[in-house]
């Protein structure tokens, strides 16, 4: 029994790890794919590997080896506090998106799955402030001052 719970203490951080990556690889992808100016698709594959692998490593580096106690007086001005601002950073990005996914889950199992509709009378007063009459004699574009009752 001991040396089953020993196995799955090795297996568990990995499998549970592996499952992090892919969550975030794929939020990340399709962030990627939104973005106009990342046109090729191997740049998109490369750089969301390579968020996600930093995310994944800075989320699991506090745990460590278990080998040595981390202590933080000793790297104080050293060259590892850069690296571990960085670490710092793309841990906070992986964890805010899987806490992400998590409330997104919650929601949709809870029954709210569908967004809150905007009302008439706010699309009426979007549609006041952003259209444009084009004056036929001179086609110069101005905006609408036509006022709706809300």
């Amino acid at each position: 029994m001991e040396k089953l719970l020993l196995a799955l203490n090795e297996i568990m951080p990995l499998t549970i790890g592996i499952a992090i990556f892919i969550l975030l690889w794929v939020f990340i992808f399709e962030a990627f794919k939104k973005a106009p100016f990342f046109e090729s698709n191997t740049l998109k594959v490369i750089l969301t590997t390579c968020m996600s692998l930093l995310s994944v490593i800075a989320m699991f580096h506090p745990l460590g080896t278990g080998e040595k106690s981390y202590n933080v007086s000793e790297k104080v001005g050293s060259g590892s506090s850069i690296l571990e601002a960085i670490y710092f950073v793309y841990a906070v990005f992986g964890y805010l998106i899987v806490f992400m996914v998590i409330l997104y889950l919650v929601n949709k199992i809870l029954g709210k799955s569908k967004p809150n509709e905007p009302s008439i009378n706010a699309d009426r007063k979007m549609k006041a402030t952003f259209q444009l009459d084009v004056n036929k004699s001179n086609g110069i574009a101005k905006k609408n001052t036509k006022k709706y009752k809300v």
